[in-house]
């Protein structure tokens, strides 16, 4: 319940939520993994403005240009609370987990069928290491 009041109280801090989410980790699960499907819940279940960070929103906010020079899945999550509106951040998340799944793959991105390549900081690397 503590761990729960910390995250729907909007006065606590992203390092606050953090650090009790990593406090209560359960054994075998990875923080990353338990922190995202537990903002993932207060996002869809609550209505609460998060951006739980998976390993898709991490890569494809990295190769778009969403994020720069993030680390780890906080630094990530800092970032894109920053940049995209609140109240769209919800929807963002969704959007993001999608496009991972599906077009911007880990192993084989679908760049030719990616509807934002135009836009892609990964994709404007890649043609210039190309020439």
């Amino acid at each position: 319940m503590i761990l729960l009041r910390l995250f729907c109280n909007s006065s606590a801090t992203s390092a606050q939520k953090a650090a009790s989410t990593a406090a209560f980790c359960p054994p075998g699960g990875g923080e990353w993994a338990w922190r995202s499907a537990l903002l993932r819940q207060l996002a869809v279940i609550w209505g609460k403005e998060v951006m739980p960070v998976d390993t898709h929103v991490f890569r494809v906010s990295a190769r778009i240009g969403l994020t720069r020079g993030a680390k780890t899945p906080l630094q990530t999550e800092l970032q894109l609370e920053k940049n995209i509106p609140s109240h769209l951040l919800p929807v963002a998340h969704h959007w993001l987990i999608l496009h991972g799944r599906y077009v911007c793959t880990a192993r084989a991105p679908k760049c030719d069928a990616c509807g934002i390549a135009p836009w892609c900081k990964s994709r404007e690397k890649q043609k210039m290491a190309d020439k």
